[in-house]
């Protein structure tokens, strides 16, 4: 039998600065040597979950975006995942456009952002989008206002 650790990202396997320690590391692969799979766990995007998981050498299996998404990045497969409909994403888009809010939808590998979203800072796998049609057709699994 397969034993499992679920480990959050931030504030538990990375410290309050956001950086993997030494220690951590370290903790992650006894972990793998003793038979136990590491599955990290976050209300973060699924690249940036893939990232720190292959830094600190946990097992493929991540859980984003809140849990509405589990994926196995080694087959590029996902595991469960659950959408937005349309008639959400509209109104939120329509929420977020009354109180001129930041938004950002978390889609598989993109995160789809307003140019206002953290001052328009892009990541690595960030896209600017201006209108609502431009993600109507895309599985959006978190959405984030702010």
């Amino acid at each position: 039998m397969k034993k499992t650790i679920f480990i959050d990202i931030d504030g538990t396997l990375r410290n309050d600065e956001k950086k993997l320690t030494k220690e951590s590391i370290e903790a992650v692969k006894l972990a793998v040597k003793n038979g136990y799979q590491i599955v990290l766990c976050s209300g973060r995007s699924r690249e940036h979950c893939v990232n720190v998981s292959k830094e600190c050498g946990a097992s493929n299996y991540i859980i984003n975006s809140n849990g509405a998404e589990g994926y196995d990045y080694q087959n590029q497969k996902v595991i469960y995942q659950d959408l937005f409909s349309n008639k959400d994403k509209l109104a939120l888009w329509n929420f977020a456009q009354k109180y001129n809010l930041e938004v950002a939808f978390n889609c598989g590998k993109i995160r789809y952002i307003t140019k206002n979203y953290r001052n328009g800072d892009l990541k690595d796998n960030d896209k600017y989008f201006e209108n609502i049609e431009e993600i109507l057709d895309k599985d959006v699994v978190q959405a984030l206002l702010g």
